[in-house]
C-alpha cells in the first residue's frame, strides 16, 4: 500500500471569530494540503448571534465560505485572497440574538494554486448575513463576520489544533 505524501495527511485545527463581530463562529476539524487546494472537513461548527450588537432585529445567516488570508501592507488585521474561496455552504437561517446554528461533518475545498506560499497565509471563514428588519437610513443590509486560524497554522507541523488566533 502506497503511503500518503506528508502534505496530504489530515491535520486537526480549531478556529474562532475575530473579536467585535456580532455573528460569531467556532469551527474545528481537519485540513489536508493538496497540490491545488486545501480540503477542510469541519467536524463541528457553531455560529452564534451575540446579544451585544446595537442592531437587535432578525438576521438571515445566508451562507458560509472558507478561504485563505494574508497580512495587508500595514500589517494589521488580515486580507482575504480573492481567488482562494471555497464554494459557499448555503444556510439561509433566520436568527435573533443568542440563536445558534450548529452543524457537523461538512466538507470544503479552498483553491490555492501552486504558487501560494503557505507560510504566509492562514484559513479564514466568512459568514454572510442579511439584515431582515432594517431601520430607516440603514445603508448596508448585507454584512460579513469572520473567524480565522492563527497566522502560522501551516508552519506548526501537526500541532495546528493548539493554534490560537490573535490579532
Amino acid at each position: 500500500m502506497a503511503q500518503q505524501p506528508d502534505e496530504a495527511r489530515p491535520v486537526s485545527f480549531k478556529m474562532s471569530s475575530v473579536k467585535g463581530f456580532s455573528m460569531r463562529g467556532s469551527f474545528e476539524g481537519e485540513y489536508r494540503i493538496l497540490p491545488d487546494a486545501i480540503e477542510l472537513k469541519i467536524t463541528k461548527g457553531d455560529i452564534l448571534l451575540a446579544d451585544n450588537a446595537p442592531y437587535r432585529g432578525s438576521r438571515m445567516l445566508d451562507h458560509l465560505t472558507f478561504g485563505l488570508a494574508t497580512l495587508p501592507a500595514d500589517g494589521k488585521g488580515f486580507q482575504p485572497i480573492k481567488t482562494s474561496w471555497s464554494k459557499p455552504l448555503n444556510i439561509e437561517k433566520i436568527m435573533r440574538p443568542l440563536d445558534k446554528h450548529s452543524f457537523e461533518n461538512v466538507y470544503f475545498s479552498i483553491p490555492k494554486g501552486k504558487t501560494v506560499d503557505l507560510s504566509k497565509v492562514w484559513i479564514v471563514a466568512m459568514m454572510t448575513v442579511d439584515i431582515l428588519e432594517p431601520y430607516e437610513g440603514m445603508k448596508q443590509k448585507t454584512g460579513f463576520s469572520y473567524a480565522h486560524t492563527c497566522q502560522n497554522i501551516f508552519t506548526l507541523e501537526y500541532n495546528a489544533s493548539r493554534c490560537v488566533s490573535k490579532f
